[in-house]
């Protein structure tokens, strides 16, 4: 397939290219084209047209960032029709030399991009990119055969009682700080929102390891979509740092598990990050496998070879 790529001109319009983008991404995956305003600000150099004769048939954006201009890949789609066809591939190639030409010495994805997306995983690993560490993980297990736990002396596990949001807050606020993950630290306020207002929330899925009278450590027989059924999903393990290292975190796993069995689901996901690595090896223990890795996606750019 013969095709030609070039720099945005005059010749295409702002609702023009917000439509391209809107057809490429049809199908496309994940890809998400740039909001209208956010396409309005971006100078026409950072936007790559490819056409197939005189028909546009894909579109690439590339953002600049921080003061040694690395660049975001920020969109790249191609039209359904034109798939398949190696103008993917040539596209992603002209947007590297034109980074490369820009002086920028990488050149990474604005998203993460799911090991389940074999068309773009394929073309980024093909032409030299690597994923980050980092990851995200989907991690996946049948609800057969479970484990027994019982929690170590000195503990005792039990439900969600009124009163808990703020004990929740707590070990979670502690907990992820620690692992420097989990995002801005939780108000009683995302607690309401999250769980007591929340469809599936009943008292029995929320669980707790109490030391004494002190909840020191939770996890959530939640309820997720998975290949468009509802499964169950282990959501929010946490232990406060001071009581880690005793199995609490293993006991809350096998309580949560069998708990979503007893509600009627027959498998269980859950979402964690390879950065959590004792996390991970506790949840291969528990039976768990990873089903979907979600990365950033990053290429060093040879500038000089790229003028």
């Amino acid at each position: 397939m013969t095709a030609t790529f070039r720099l945005r001109d005059g010749t295409i319009s702002n609702p023009d290219l917000a439509d391209l983008m809107a057809r490429c991404a049809d199908g496309g995956g994940e890809v998400t084209p740039p909001k209208m305003e956010t396409l309005e600000s971006l100078p026409n150099d950072q936007i790559v047209l490819a056409y197939v004769g005189a028909d546009p048939a894909g579109v690439g954006v590339l953002t600049y960032t921080g003061e040694e201009r690395n660049a975001v890949l920020s969109f790249l789609g191609v039209l359904p029709e034109f798939r398949r066809g190696g103008v993917g591939r040539r596209l992603l190639m002209k947007l590297e030399a034109v980074a490369g030409g820009n002086g920028c010495e990488s050149l990474r994805t604005g998203a993460s991009i799911g090991s389940d997306n074999a068309a773009a995983t394929g073309l980024l690993e093909e032409t030299g990119w690597k994923p980050a560490f980092g990851a995200g993980l989907r991690m996946w297990r049948e609800l057969a055969d479970l484990p027994e736990a019982e929690p170590p002396a000195g503990y005792r596990i039990r439900t969600y009682e009124t009163g808990d949001d703020a004990a929740f807050v707590r070990i979670k606020n502690a907990a992820f700080m620690v692992e420097n993950v989990g995002g801005r630290a939780w108000t009683v306020a995302d607690f309401e929102k999250e769980y007591l207002d929340s469809p599936y929330f009943e008292r029995k899925r929320v669980l707790f390891a109490v030391c004494g009278d002190e909840p020191v450590g939770t996890t959530t027989a939640w309820s997720a979509t998975y290949r468009g059924k509802e499964v169950g999903l282990i959501h929010w393990v946490a232990v406060v740092p001071e009581h880690r290292k005793k199995g609490l975190g293993w006991v809350l796993n096998v309580r949560a598990l069998h708990r979503l069995k007893a509600l009627g689901y027959g498998e269980a996901t859950l979402n964690t990050s390879e950065t959590l690595e004792s996390a991970v090896r506790l949840y291969r223990r528990l039976g768990f496998e990873v089903i979907v890795r979600r990365a950033h996606y990053r290429k060093t750019l040879n500038s000089a070879a790229n003028h």
